[in-house]
């Protein structure tokens, strides 16, 4: 199913909680399914704003005429009062758009997933986010001092170019690289010692896979072909999860499987299997948009996967699906086994559509299709957001695929690098801040994650300190220090939060 928008004629009754509040009567996660959402669409016909629990009522026409009746508890009438709600603020004939968490029991009830706003038929945000706590205080955007040596490369060795970053529990970086195409460029310069016969006495490459401490400092490397796995041709995705797995995925035609491993190197699980390439020839004239060697309707391989988060409330990985393809899919993490897939606005993606907007970035409506989702991340109120890097947007879904908002980037910016390349958050609980990294325009910008509004950006195209030539991955530790990985000049750079 790759859309579970409800447009029937439906009486709904939505909770308002916080995940973590347990109420007098019932608890959020025993009543409700965080991990079987669905998005309804309807006209408010009664808001019960009472104790012990509000209740707003829609009535939505289903396709077929038909009528069903739903119902789930809500918060108290006193905590919604603290968070900013009145008996106003939701009023009969209002369009509503609703992201809610399926009762536990089977029943016709839905429970409105805590942190997330109300929507009205334009994307507009109706009243507070439900929270059940009291306002907090308003926050001044986060700002960010670079330190150019933080980083602590090994004497002699040398990055190719960077392709993905992460920060694992323990703040210790790890970075993915790929070298394969230095020769061919200027920067072959840099290994010079193991030409044959050398040419110079640096550099040796760092292994494809490598992990700094929280300090700087080199801890290990690893990677490469072996006989138990297929290694990708094109590393580029990264990721460590919660249980200190590294995944690792890649982008060439012939990549079409994702590997996990353990933090020393230990292949521990892979997903699809290695393609034939036979689109060698397409290079050529499509450049790093070639074909992948498989569909975006597979469910057993990905098509050139760009990047990848596993959420841990439900050991599922997502996967941005990515180069070739034009989907989010979703794997047991455990497992592998295939969950669900979907394209731009939740709908089915397609190969035979063009990603990119016929009348081009700068105006209009967005491309049906993806063009490529280069990042997925998912936030601590069970958001999934898509940097859809092509298109200059964010897209926002629901964990089963469910389309929620998108919003555009520097939409009229025309580079071909696109402006929606990397996501990141900042680590209070909250999550307030939404950092993206705008390739095109070579910086960080800083958005208020419920509104979207721009409050700040830092960065600019160049070679210098503080500068990008290509911003290809942005990440944040648990102190909110932020990370930046150039793919062009193979330089990693760290962002000191002094707010």
């Amino acid at each position: 199913m790759f859309t579970s928008f409800i447009r029937c004629s439906v009486w709904v009754v939505i909770l308002l909680t916080n995940a973590a509040t347990v109420h007098a009567h019932h608890s959020f996660n025993a009543d409700f399914n965080r991990a079987d959402t669905l998005v309804l669409e309807g006209t408010v016909t009664e808001f019960w704003f009472a104790n012990p629990h509000a209740r707003i009522y829609l009535n939505v026409e289903r396709e077929d005429g038909t009528v069903e009746e739903w119902m789930a508890e809500g918060n108290s009438r006193n905590n919604l009062i603290r968070a900013g709600w009145s008996e106003d603020t939701v009023q009969p004939g209002q369009f509503l758009r609703i992201n809610g968490a399926r009762a536990r029991d089977g029943s016709n009830s839905i429970g409105w997933l805590p942190g997330t706003p109300l929507l009205g038929r334009d994307g507009e945000e109706v009243g507070p986010s439900g929270r059940s706590e009291a306002p907090a205080v308003a926050q001044a955007p986060p700002t960010f001092e670079v330190d150019p040596l933080w980083l602590k490369v090994p004497d002699g060795r040398v990055f190719g170019r960077l392709r993905g970053i992460a920060l694992d529990e323990n703040d210790h970086l790890w970075i993915a690289h790929y070298t394969g195409n230095l020769a061919a460029n200027r920067e072959g310069m840099l290994l010079g010692a193991v030409q044959d016969p050398p040419l110079s006495e640096c550099c040796v490459p760092l292994p494809p896979i490598v992990e700094f401490d929280a300090y700087g400092n080199f801890v290990q490397g690893w990677g490469g072909p072996g006989e138990d796995y297929d290694w990708p041709h094109g590393v580029h995705g990264l990721h460590v999860d919660h249980t200190g797995h590294v995944w690792v995925a890649g982008e060439d035609p012939r990549d079409a499987m994702i590997l996990k491993f353990t933090r020393s190197g230990d292949l521990v699980l892979q997903i699809g299997q290695a393609q034939p390439e036979r689109v060698l020839e397409a290079r050529a004239t499509l450049g790093w948009s070639y074909p992948a060697e498989t569909t975006s309707r597979d469910t057993g391989n990905v098509g050139r996967a760009a990047d990848l988060w596993v959420y841990p409330e439900t050991n599922e990985l997502f996967v941005a699906d990515g180069y070739g393809n034009h989907r989010i899919v979703v794997f047991d993490a455990e497992t592998g086994e295939y969950r669900r897939h979907w394209g731009a606005y939740g709908d089915e993606p397609r190969d035979d559509v063009p990603g990119t907007p016929a009348n081009s970035r700068g105006t209009g409506e967005g491309a049906t299709q993806f063009h490529v989702p280069h990042d997925v991340r998912i936030s601590n109120d069970a958001l999934v957001y898509v940097a859809d890097r092509g298109n200059n947007r964010i897209q926002v879904f629901t964990l089963a695929g469910d389309f929620l908002r998108e919003h555009f980037i520097a939409q009229h910016t025309s580079s071909s690098s696109g402006t929606a390349y990397s996501l990141a958050f900042s680590r209070d609980p909250e999550q307030t801040w939404l950092y993206v990294g705008d390739t095109g325009n070579g910086r960080v910008r800083i958005l208020n994650r419920r509104t979207f509004e721009e409050v700040g950006k830092f960065g600019q195209l160049g070679h210098y300190p503080g500068q990008f030539m290509v911003l290809h991955n942005i990440r944040t530790d648990s102190q909110g220090n932020l990370y930046t990985a150039d793919l062009r000049d193979g330089v990693v750079q760290k962002w000191v939060n002094v707010q």
